[in-house]
């Protein structure tokens, strides 16, 4: 495992630089972020219920793989007072600590890195569990820095969405969009290529992939976690790689997210994966949802 932490340390930090443009400035990176913050909001509130909203500024929050600190300078910014950040990436860590300079950061595998045991009560990441050969031992280490009644919660892409499950949908999805598709590919070509030089022949990782459902229940199974999962983001998933940040694009999002969520993700295989794994207070396992 230590060659492949190896490998992925120096992948982050050649994406370190471009990462907020391609991402966060992004109408797809901006929304994706904001649904998460609500996911995350919600959550703390609903599994925190007894606290006061000063105290829920207070809680332990831990932002594994924080990247360049973008969820976290958020949640500073919004009143969050015990906030942490880890990854395994010193680039990425860098600039995090150029925007959020009062918090404390960490760089090293989750799986790993030496950590307080049992004192957090959030634990968050977004978008890294996809780069993780093996899940369990992640999962497991969540478990056991949690405080009792804390929370693991992460949002994944997920290889189960509607239009990529069976290949005749993708087949007439890019019948009825695929004009629209590469007109869009076209007005923005020249970010296209600066992505694809971004990437390289190494850009994403060997086992860098969609999760699904079944590999996920199969890596909390045991452990203690009491799981819920949201599936969200159809349509928008389909045009990701070529949303980028004209005006066009972002009207282009708007009535996709709006079919999204009007429509589209009611049907429960959206391509995005929101999961809310919860300690108990009291030992005890299960998994809803999904």
């Amino acid at each position: 495992m230590e060659h492949l932490t190896e490998l992925e340390r120096q992948i982050q930090n050649r994406w370190a630089d471009g990462y907020d443009a391609i991402f966060y400035e992004r109408p797809v990176g901006i929304g994706n972020l904001r649904d998460f913050r609500e996911y995350l909001d919600r959550k703390i509130t609903q599994r925190f219920v007894d606290c006061t909203v000063a105290e829920r500024k207070q809680l332990r929050i831990l932002d594994t793989g924080c990247g360049t600190g973008q969820l976290l300078s958020q949640l500073k910014s919004d009143g969050f007072t015990n906030l942490y950040g880890l990854d395994v990436s010193e680039k990425m860590v860098q600039i995090a600590s150029q925007k959020c300079p009062t918090i404390s950061f960490t760089i090293g595998p989750f799986d790993s890195v030496p950590l307080p045991i049992g004192q957090f009560d959030v634990i968050m990441g977004t978008e890294w569990l996809h780069h993780v050969p093996i899940l369990r031992p992640v999962f497991q280490r969540a478990y056991d820095l949690l405080a009792p009644g804390g929370f693991f919660c992460a949002m994944e892409p997920h290889n189960d969405w509607l239009f990529q499950q069976v290949g005749l949908r993708q087949s007439v999805m890019t019948l009825l969009f695929g004009p629209l598709l590469h007109f869009v590919g076209f007005k923005n070509r020249n970010k296209i290529q600066a992505l694809s030089e971004l990437e390289g022949d190494r850009g994403y990782t060997s086992w860098h992939r969609h999760l699904s459902v079944r590999e996920l229940r199969e890596a909390f199974e045991g452990i203690g976690f009491e799981v819920e999962m949201e599936r969200r983001h159809t349509l928008v998933t389909y045009f990701a790689g070529q949303l980028f940040n004209s005006r066009a694009d972002r009207m282009l999002y708007g009535l996709l997210r709006w079919l999204d969520r009007n429509m589209i993700d009611h049907m429960g295989r959206g391509g995005y994966l929101f999961l809310c794994a919860t300690k108990p207070r009291h030992p005890r396992s299960g998994i809803r949802g999904a």
